[in-house]
């Protein structure tokens, strides 16, 4: 949900939320050529640390595009492909609904200029309803789709937005066999001479 302007440098002033640099600023701080912290006294020992664990949100993804791939290439899972694509197109068109609404429906500045929304595209909430029809239309929209999601990846290279692309690598894998499947799916849809739908 946090746009572009999250991705800047941070100053001193905007760190000091953070308890490590607001320790280290009282520390320096100072009223004239008195100190503002009188004594440094440690009221809770520093405790057991956890060790890193398995990153969920990594192996999720993986796990989506495992069950993606074997509906799209294995005839013995063919009967989870309109699943899968359902779901696909759902859940990144309402994300991107939501995305939408946070940055232009509400005043948090930190949502505003979401570049994620080129991958979380709010119109596939609609086509995930209408992906199992043949249509012209969705095969310009899957065409359309994979070229806006080749300009997200743009947006991240270049550093006006970052996204955790390690994590996001398999959805977007994922969202890419969706719109090949829908461009394949309607390449014959659309005819010369034919009117548009």
């Amino acid at each position: 949900l946090l746009g572009s302007p999250v991705d800047s440098l941070m100053t001193d002033d905007g760190a000091m939320f953070l308890p490590d640099f607001l320790y280290k600023g009282f520390q320096n701080a100072g009223i004239g050529s008195l100190p503002v912290v009188k004594a440094d006294i440690q009221t809770l020992k520093q405790g057991y640390i956890p060790q890193r664990k398995l990153n969920g949100p990594l192996w999720t993804m993986i796990g989506l595009l495992i069950i993606t791939i074997l509906s799209f290439h294995l005839r013995a899972f063919r009967y989870l492909k309109p699943v899968i694509r359902f779901l696909l197109l759902f859940a990144s068109g309402l994300l991107g609904c939501f995305m939408l609404f946070m940055w232009i429906g509400t005043e948090h500045k930190a949502c505003s200029e979401n570049y994620n929304i080129l991958w979380a595209l709010p119109p596939n909430l609609i086509i995930a309803f209408a992906a199992h029809k043949k249509s012209g239309l969705l095969k310009i929209y899957a065409l359309a789709a994979i070229s806006i999601l080749m300009v997200g990846l743009l947006v991240h290279v270049i550093g006006l937005q970052k996204m955790p692309l390690i994590e996001m690598a398999p959805f977007l894998l994922c969202l890419m066999y969706v719109y090949l499947d829908l461009y394949k799916n309607n390449i014959h849809s659309l005819k010369p001479g034919d009117p548009v739908p």
